[in-house]
């Protein structure tokens, strides 16, 4: 993200909506993952992914525009035990919801794979627990990416 750093500080502005400036992929864009995770709880070695989202985009490196959004992947995870009431709460799913629920998580390892970098509004959070699922159903990726 160096190109974006203006003395050595990234400066993140939220976006108010997605509009690509053009459909056509340029041999200037990059693939960007926007991922989110739900869990079962905050301890990425004990808990459970419940729910993986991913919005691959294409970014025009030399300008910052985004030139396409692709369609949002969601997967969601059926838990080995049921939900929490809390996390119930917090995440709006019932067991039910997940129930024979499974995440792709080939497909994942190879979107992931194909991106320059991966955006999370929480990346220390979401990083170990992508980490671990990939490594967990053998899904080669360069971890370096995420």
């Amino acid at each position: 993200m160096k190109h974006l750093e203006d003395n050595g500080i990234v400066t993140l502005t939220k976006l108010r909506s997605l509009q690509p400036v053009s459909y056509e992929r340029k041999s200037t864009d990059i693939a960007v993952a926007i991922l989110d995770v739900e869990t079962t709880g905050f301890d990425s070695e004990s808990d459970e992914l419940i729910q993986i989202a991913l919005r691959p985009i294409l970014v025009d490196l030399e300008t910052g525009s985004v030139t396409a959004i692709k369609k949002p992947l969601v997967y969601q995870q059926q838990p080995s035990q049921p939900l929490s009431e809390r996390i119930k709460q917090v995440t709006n799913f019932s067991d039910e919801d997940l129930h024979g629920e499974s995440v792709n998580w080939p497909m994942i390892g190879r979107i992931l794979g194909m991106c320059h970098f991966v955006v999370a509004h929480n990346a220390r959070f979401d990083r170990p627990w992508v980490e671990r699922y990939l490594r967990e159903n053998d899904t080669n990726i360069n971890e370096d990416l995420i």
